[in-house]
């Protein structure tokens, strides 16, 4: 995987922002143009879920597997469940947050909290409570980049929306015990599963400014000629989820309007190509069903 720090030569930056200006980028895309993806779900086993997201003309392979739990909610939100997203690397990845070398910064750490906070909405983790206040799930979310040509933040985002998607777990009843407590009963059914609702997960378009000119799903390359970027978080109804600006230099009003408005497109497009896949996956691949008592221990539902 290429480090953000390495450097570009004068001609190929300028071969790269004189093209941007005209709308005609190096590999032959305009500026809001997207490279096809494609996405694997369902592959590992012991978990509830995974997905494998890649693409088809670069060098970017991406893991997630998510791990369900029985824990306590919160007391400040006893009616939600938990998620926790944690991002690592094969090799060393750095964001570039403007062209000089003293500003790349181990994004890792980064990328985890910006994925915590844009699958963290109220109304998705109330899906996950069982019992408020006494027991709920919790994902635990691991997300291997293998290799990424650039548009990380973006590619992270649809590949953990993938594996939500394709999460199983299995059926949970709150039973009375004898002396009146609550005791969680997991059914040992193998038809007796759920799904969770992720039909209003955001998905993610992060815009790069090149010389003032914002353009979507970037290569590496790219990513060196720009000073700033901005990456906006939409539902399917067009609803900001989430806002994360990256760089030292400002995005004038103007501009941050411009942003939105294609954002707006460019997620809607993001939508139905996702949804195509995801649709094409599961019929060729439905969802792996949950079998037996002992291999739902080894998957990880500790009660």
């Amino acid at each position: 995987m290429p480090k953000s720090s390495s450097k570009l030569s004068k001609a190929e930056r300028n071969f790269i922002l004189s093209g941007v200006k005209q709308n005609i980028r190096e590999d032959g895309r305009g500026r809001f143009d997207l490279r096809p993806i494609l996405i694997e779900t369902g592959f590992l086993i012991h978990v509830n879920g995974s997905a494998r997201l890649t693409n088809t003309l670069l060098n970017t392979d991406i893991v997630a597997s998510v791990k369900a739990d029985f824990t306590q909610p919160k007391k400040e939100s006893p009616d939600h469940g938990k998620i926790s997203i944690n991002v690592k690397t094969m090799n060393e990845y750095t964001l570039q947050n403007n062209n000089s070398d003293n500003n790349s910064t181990n994004n890792t750490t980064i990328l985890s909290e910006m994925l915590q906070r844009t699958f963290s909405d109220p109304a998705f983790l109330k899906t996950l409570c069982i019992l408020p206040s006494y027991h709920c799930w919790l994902l635990n979310i691991d997300v291997l980049v293998v290799s990424s040509d650039g548009s990380l933040f973006d590619n992270l985002v649809q590949v953990v929306h993938a594996a939500l998607h394709s999460v199983v777990l299995p059926k949970v009843t709150i039973l009375n015990g004898d002396g009146g407590e609550k005791i969680l009963d997991m059914s040992n059914d193998p038809t007796a599963k759920t799904y969770l609702d992720t039909t209003m997960l955001p998905l993610c378009s992060t815009l790069w400014m090149l010389n003032g000119i914002p353009i979507t799903d970037t290569t590496l390359k790219e990513e060196m000629c720009s000073d700033s970027s901005i990456s906006i978080c939409m539902d399917r109804n067009n609803q900001i989820c989430g806002m994360y600006k990256l760089g030292f230099n400002g995005i004038e009003p103007k501009l941050l309007n411009l942003c939105i408005k294609a954002t707006e497109n460019i997620i809607k497009s993001i939508y139905k190509t996702f949804d195509t896949v995801l649709e094409n996956e599961k019929q060729s691949k439905p969802r792996r069903d949950i079998q037996t008592e002992e291999e739902s221990k080894q998957a990880g539902w500790n009660m």
